[in-house]
């Protein structure tokens, strides 16, 4: 999600952007896809970085990990009455800091499961604004979906998305 949310981002305008991963192979990935600059949270601050190179915060981040260090990450590097768009789900609940929020006059707001998307995404294909096929890195059939999909996203993070075929 998170690569098919910078490709959005960069055909929405979006000047400079921040993608954040633990990841390496996805981080090489993004830079390949365009990305602005790319962050390893167990390597660098993510907040001291996006503020040193931006000055004030980020307007907009996206939540597309559904995790806690995310979430605060994601929260910390909104700059004064910026939007966090949450588009993951996640598995356990997650604590905010309600006074960091209302000092920062911050907007959270969530997107489930493509509501009302695809008539958008598909004009952005069509018309060339978006190029998804860069994300596709492995095309299979059906009966490979457990091993050479399902199991291969699990061990192997170089795979972004895999297309299946019936």
């Amino acid at each position: 999600m998170g690569l098919l949310l910078l490709l959005c981002a960069k055909a929405a305008g979006a000047s400079e952007t921040f993608v954040i991963d633990i990841s390496k192979e996805r981080l090489d990935k993004a830079k390949e896809l365009g990305a602005t600059h790319t962050i390893n949270p167990l390597n660098e601050n993510v907040e001291e970085k996006i503020r040193a190179i931006t000055g004030k915060g980020v307007e907009v981040a996206f939540e597309a990990a559904g995790a806690q260090p995310t979430v605060t990450s994601a929260l910390s590097a909104l700059k004064k009455k910026g939007t966090l768009l949450v588009v993951a789900g996640f598995s356990q609940e997650i604590s905010m800091d309600p006074n960091a929020l209302l000092f920062k006059e911050v907007n959270i707001n969530f997107s489930l499961a493509y509501a009302n998307d695809f008539p958008a995404v598909i004009k952005s294909i069509a018309e060339g604004k978006l190029e998804v096929k860069q994300v596709i890195t492995k095309q299979i059939k059906l009966d490979d979906l457990v091993e050479g999909g399902l199991e291969l996203l699990t061990e192997d993070k170089s795979y972004a998305k895999i297309l299946v075929s019936p």
